[in-house]
Parts: structure tokens; sequence; C-alpha cells
């Protein structure tokens, strides 16, 4: 399996997490040839990091949200947005915040306090390790989580436990 080409499929991916398309949509969308596309989503099927679902004669191609494929995901939403200059001028503070069971939650290397005031809101403070343990324990889905600040560090954490 060619690793370049698996981050270029991931990267359509992580702009586009709950996106469902076809071998070729893909194809298009990752700039890659229609055969290095369909072989490289075979292998990913194969390690069930992407799922296929049969409409009458079209195969729809999609993530499959497990741990694993939120791994890959991560990587890859963090080699697209790492050089983006605005995103490292934004991004200083030693935590991240995360849209995490429909509430913001600050996620930190130590929890000194409970919670964090952020322009007059209150947000739930956790370590990283519980924001790990949490999203495998509830089989969380992109669907219901979105980092809003502080990706790199998060997923510098994400990738020690792996």
């Amino acid at each position: 399996m060619n690793f370049d080409f698996v981050e270029e499929i991931f990267r359509v991916f992580a702009r586009q997490p709950t996106l469902e398309c076809t071998i070729r949509e893909l194809s298009k969308k990752a700039k890659l040839s229609y055969n290095a596309t369909h072989r490289t989503v075979e292998e990913l099927l194969k390690k069930e990091f992407l799922k296929k679902q049969k409409y009458g004669n079209v195969c729809v191609i999609s993530l499959n949200p497990l741990p694993e494929t939120i791994s890959m995901l991560s990587l890859a939403a963090y080699e697209e947005t790492k050089n983006d200059e605005r995103r490292k001028n934004r991004i200083q503070q030693s935590f991240a915040l995360v849209l995490f069971k429909n509430n913001l939650t600050a996620i930190t290397e130590t929890k000194e306090n409970k919670k964090i005031t952020i322009n007059n809101q209150e947000i739930e403070m956790m370590t990283v390790y519980e924001w790990i343990a949490e999203i495998s324990k509830q089989n969380m889905t992109l669907k219901n989580m979105q980092i809003l600040q502080g990706a790199e560090y998060l997923y510098s954490k994400l990738l020690k436990t792996l």
C-alpha cells in the first residue's frame, strides 16, 4: 500500500469527515488516478479504515468511525494545517478547545482546576488522557467532536498513546 496515496485519501476525508462518495469521485478529490485510488481504497477497506455501502450498481465509500480511523484522520488534518500561517499565529496556548459531547471542553496536560473562564464563559477542563479514554469508551465519531484550537497539541499527545 502506497502511504502517499493513503495520505491523500485521508486528506480528502479530513476536509469532509462525513463524506460519502464513489471511488471515482474520491480519486478526483484526491487528485489520484482511478486505479491508484481503487487499489488504496480496497486495502483501507480490508483494514476497516473505510466502509463500503452498495446502492444498486454504485458503491459508496465513507469513513469507518473507529478510534484507529480517527487517529489517521487526525494525522492527515494535522499535516494539512501545520503550514497554515493563520493557525500558527493563533495556536499558542498550552491547552486545546474541543467541542465534545455538545459542550466546549478545554484539554490540557494537567488539570489544576475543574473549569476555566474564557470570554465570561465557564469551560470544563479535562486532561488529554481523560479525553482519549472518553473517546475510546464512547466510540466517539467525528460528527460529535470538533477541535477548535490546539490541534497540534492534541495530535502529538494522541500519537504518544498509540
